[in-house]
């Protein structure tokens, strides 16, 4: 399944669970798709929980998922 499938799948799903539908641009679309499966589906219930669709909240969501998710890989050399 494409990531534009899932994405669509989750909105139907979130919008059947809140009672309303989020309409989204086409760039805060692409900017949802970019990212992970899991990411797309908190990304998705943040803009539904805020009942914001705006591009700004679309990439604020996004940084603080993304910052939430990230993982350090590697050691530290201070020994």
């Amino acid at each position: 399944m494409d990531k534009y499938t899932r994405f669509n799948t989750i909105v139907s799903m979130l919008a059947k669970k809140y009672g309303y539908r989020l309409t989204l641009s086409e760039a805060g679309r692409a900017l949802i798709c970019e990212c992970d499966p899991e990411q797309i589906h908190q990304i998705a219930a943040e803009l539904y929980k805020a009942r914001d669709a705006s591009e700004e909240f679309v990439k604020k969501s996004i940084a603080n998922i993304k910052r939430q998710t990230a993982r350090t890989i590697g050691f530290s050399s201070g020994l």
